[in-house]
């Protein structure tokens, strides 16, 4: 199980974000420099790694992280503007996955107790799958570096993954690594009318039926030598479904209204956001299909589920929407990108992106830029957050609204009989009452009053 730091967004220049892994580091030292930059202290009484960010509103020596044991603990070091844990002030925490660090202008995210695949550098930056696609999440670039490698044959893609995850960016960059001579074409299968999908996909002969004047190759011609996407496959009907199988297997298709098969030269990828073996045992999909389609599977996991990514998305995509350059994030707006849901993932986020482009004028993106549903969103980190420490069987079990409101009751309010039962510390402690919007019983705890924040 690995620990690492996503250095995730720099408000002066949104861009490329890289993830340290702290495998074999006992501490680490977060500061300014004059340019960024990352090297292990060979001369430290314990392994110890020193990280430069040319943020000119970091201090030199901004906070620290220390293992211990199991977790790791986040220290502000005297910096002059304090160290931000999920938007609040913190002299020092226990860490937890998913956790949002804020130092100067930079945005760090915490990630704890992943499995990944060997060989890792210190220092990673997002490796480049097919054209040009990466990521920080180790599973998903494990994934995309085995799709590089599939993308150079011949064999069937069937892409998985939430509406605006990115399927049909995913499918032309294999199209692109391939080198096929041919163009890329995509079709919705669910945009067009089942009265039409035959004639549009497999073409039509001259007087096939009334309106049918002229020959018309189909979309499975017109991709000769290049790449077919059929776009939610899932939605192709039943009837249609036996006659793709053949084109697939046969390499031939045959026009509405003709008798001839004609030979064609093209790669099928397809992609669907629903469950194609749900949809198989339900009986709405051909088993045969879905094992002709499937030659390499890939599901996109939603933007939720890979945050490390989103400072290098939010990078390409102003770099996309503004090219001119020049755009800053506030640190507020910053702090809301990385806290939001993105329910519709990257499709989402582009769109929130356009917007508050629009509104800054080329300026500095702000708060009041955002979305309202993006502006309300405040960082936490995941359910299941076991920050509390990892001493003991109270502090393994999950810390849950449910069950911090509860302790709260049975304690009566006393956060130093808390933070044992919790087996942690008590600022922790204040830091779990404060997302679970327990604070408003602090003032009155009158064990608290000399304070350890």
């Amino acid at each position: 199980m690995l620990s690492s730091l996503v250095v995730a967004l720099e408000l002066a220049r949104p861009g490329p974000s890289v993830k340290h892994v702290l495998e074999g580091l006992d501490h680490v030292i977060v500061g300014r420099g004059d340019t960024s930059s990352s090297e292990r202290d060979r001369s430290a009484p314990v392994p110890t790694l020193r990280m430069l960010l040319g943020d000119p509103w970091m201090s030199s020596r901004h906070f620290e992280l220390v293992r211990d044991g199991a977790r790791w603990q986040l220290r502000d070091a005297g910096s002059k503007n304090g160290t931000l844990l999920n938007g609040e002030r913190t002299p020092t925490a226990t860490l937890a996955d998913g956790d949002l660090i804020e130092a100067g202008g930079t945005c760090f995210l915490w990630r704890d107790r992943e499995v990944a695949p060997g060989g890792l550098s210190q220092a990673l930056s997002p490796t480049p799958g097919p054209g040009g696609l990466g990521s920080l999440s180790f599973a998903l670039a494990h994934e995309l570096a085995g799709l590089g490698r599939i993308a150079r044959t011949d064999l069937s893609v069937l892409i998985g993954g939430e509406t605006g995850t990115g399927k049909e960016v995913v499918a032309r960059a294999v199209h692109t690594a391939s080198g096929r001579r041919g163009q890329f074409i995509a079709v919705n299968c669910a945009a067009l009318p089942a009265t039409l999908i035959a004639s549009e996909l497999f073409g039509v002969k001259k007087g096939a039926y009334s309106g049918a004047t002229e020959d018309r190759p189909g979309l499975l011609r017109a991709a000769e030598g290049g790449t077919l996407l059929l776009d939610e496959i899932a939605d192709l009907p039943e009837t249609l479904q036996t006659v793709l199988l053949r084109v697939l297997q046969e390499r031939e298709v045959t026009p509405v209204g003709d008798t001839r098969a004609i030979k064609v030269d093209v790669r099928v990828l397809a992609a669907s956001h629903a469950d194609l073996r749900a949809r198989v045992a339900e009986g709405k999909f051909r088993n045969d299909l879905l094992a002709r389609l499937a030659g390499f599977q890939l599901t996109l996991p939603p933007l939720r589920e890979r945050r490390e990514d989103l400072g290098r998305l939010v990078g390409e995509l102003l770099a996309r929407v503004a090219p001119q350059g020049g755009i800053r994030l506030e640190r507020a707006a910053a702090r809301a990108l990385m806290s939001y849901h993105w329910p519709l993932n990257v499709r989402e986020l582009e769109q929130t992106l356009r917007s508050a482009t629009a509104l800054a004028a080329g300026g500095e993106i702000q708060l009041s830029h955002l979305p309202e549903a993006v502006r309300a969103a405040r960082p936490q980190a995941p359910p299941g957050d076991t920050s509390a420490g990892d001493g003991g069987d109270a502090s393994k079990q999950p810390i849950t609204q449910e069950r911090m409101t509860a302790l709260w009751t049975e304690h009566a309010g006393n956060v130093s009989a808390l933070a044992r039962a919790l087996e942690t510390s008590r600022s922790q402690v204040r830091r779990l009452l404060k997302r679970f919007g327990l604070a408003q019983g602090l003032a009155k705890d009158g064990s608290d009053s000399d304070g350890d924040e």
